[in-house]
């Protein structure tokens, strides 16, 4: 039997990707068949510590990937969680063993899945309990078909039921997941508190409530809470809302962009060490989008070194690439990152913040929009007679967003035709504007004069870029 069962294993692991669910899975599989061809009994936390040694000791990157986490934890949560849940609820029935079962993994993994998504579902056991009856049989399906594919008037069946099998899932996946009221929304969820969830949980499940414990666990708890808001030792987690931080790395740029799913950084500054401080200041883990403007070395020189202690999943630099943009590249991919060289109109997706990219001379810009709404312009103008507005927002394209704050991005030889607060108030309906540039130049854009003409007749919310642009 053992014989018989290895290929089929083998082979399931090699049609479906050898990722790490898959290989978990697989080898679990092969752990309780050669227990039962040896009339051994398998426990599973040893074979599940078993199989993760083997994986982590191939390839010890994996313990950072979330799909290794959420399989892992997936099952450990059901092996620890499971029990106790069944002897609070009792269930009777396949089909109520089944749905404990799903929310002992649900509670296991909710802290996890808040913590990197911002959110749970209140409908998933409800969905698995509908959904998993049906995998068995498209998986069954779908080899069928693969084995008949010389017969193709016994594939058309086989695809065709298949097919209908996929929608029917699909359905009840759409079906639970739209109402409002369906998913927990908490994208601010501390790293202290998602330490905090699965001793106390344990302690809740597998304790008898005394008046004892229930004191020590209140104790605990306000240590806790007083820890977190003490001054000076919260720790920061995912933003609630979008941020888009300029970072103060002296000559160059860096900008830093959250939301609660995704972080973006555009630009590295000048010095490694420094930017590795701002990252860890925001409470930046991982990088899901680096994007490089250009190659000169007040922007790209920070980003060196930047992948082993921040993971960077996505790098995009100019098709013009210098010493070092190439550098970058391949010191990223070789650390796992997926590099790409972007055109103009290429769309980039982080999470919930999407951006166009348009090629200037040789440099990036990039307009960025978050739930569909233009809302920042990171670039490098560099032509003669280059207009701000129309490179923004394209032409006559007005933003009126309330609190909205626009970063403007110049280079290094730009020129500005007009007076920038006057573009600023024209092209940019906002309350805030921030303009950062050095702008190379032996005489200044305006006189001592035209400086103090300017700010008395026009109070405007860009003032301070106006005084935040001009450096002669």
């Amino acid at each position: 039997a053992l014989a018989l069962q290895l290929p089929l294993l083998g082979l399931y692991a090699l049609a479906a990707g050898l990722t790490p669910p898959i290989v978990r899975a697989g080898l679990l599989a092969l752990l309780a068949s050669a227990g039962a061809v040896y009339s051994r009994d398998v426990k599973l936390l040893p074979a599940l510590g078993a199989v993760g040694f083997v994986c982590l000791l191939k390839e010890p990157v994996l313990l950072f990937e979330l799909s290794f986490q959420l399989s892992f934890g997936a099952v450990l949560a059901g092996c620890l969680l499971a029990p106790p849940l069944q002897r609070l609820f009792r269930p009777r029935g396949g089909a109520a063993k089944l749905l404990v079962a799903t929310l002992a993994v649900q509670l296991g993994l909710a802290p996890m899945l808040l913590a990197r998504f911002g959110e749970i579902s209140l409908l998933s056991p409800l969905a698995n309990l509908l959904v998993l009856p049906l995998v068995p049989a498209l998986m069954v399906l779908g080899f069928a078909g693969a084995a008949i594919t010389p017969f193709s008037w016994l594939v058309t069946p086989a695809v065709l039921a298949s097919s209908w099998l996929l929608a029917l899932i699909l359905a009840i996946a759409h079906m639970l997941a739209s109402p409002s009221w369906a998913a927990v929304f908490n994208p601010g969820m501390q790293p202290w508190q998602l330490l905090a969830c699965y001793p106390l949980g344990w302690l809740c499940l597998t304790r008898p409530m005394t008046r004892l414990s229930l004191a020590a666990g209140a104790l605990g708890l306000a240590a806790l809470c007083l820890i977190a808001l003490w001054p000076g030792t919260a720790l920061r987690g995912p933003p609630a809302g979008t941020e888009i931080i300029f970072l103060d790395v002296g000559q160059g740029d860096a900008i830093l962009i959250r939301s609660p799913f995704a972080t973006v950084l555009v630009d590295g500054g000048p010095d490694a060490t420094l930017l590795q401080e701002k990252l860890r200041f925001w409470g930046v883990r991982r990088i899901d989008l680096v994007a490089l403007t250009h190659g000169h070395a007040d922007h790209a020189r920070g980003l060196e070194g930047l992948s082993p202690a921040f993971p960077v999943t996505f790098f995009v630099t100019t098709p013009q690439t210098d010493s070092h943009s190439r550098g970058l590249a391949e010191e990223l991919a070789s650390l796992g990152a997926s590099v790409k060289t972007v055109s103009a109109g290429d769309v980039l997706l982080a999470g919930d913040l999407a951006g166009n990219a348009k090629l200037g001379t040789g440099a990036i810009e990039l307009r960025g929009s978050i739930g569909g709404d233009a809302v920042f312009a990171l670039g490098n103008m560099k032509n003669e007679g280059q207009q701000m507005g129309p490179m923004i927002f394209g032409p006559e394209q007005t933003i009126t967003i309330p609190n909205l704050a626009v970063g403007l991005k110049f280079g290094p030889d730009a020129k500005i035709d007009g007076k920038l607060e006057y573009v600023a108030d024209r092209d940019l309906d906002v309350p805030t504007s921030i303009a950062s540039g050095g702008i190379t130049r032996t005489e200044p854009i305006y006189s001592e004069d035209e400086l103090r003409e300017i700010r008395r007749a026009n109070r405007t919310p860009a003032e301070s870029a106006l005084d935040a642009s001009i450096d002669v």
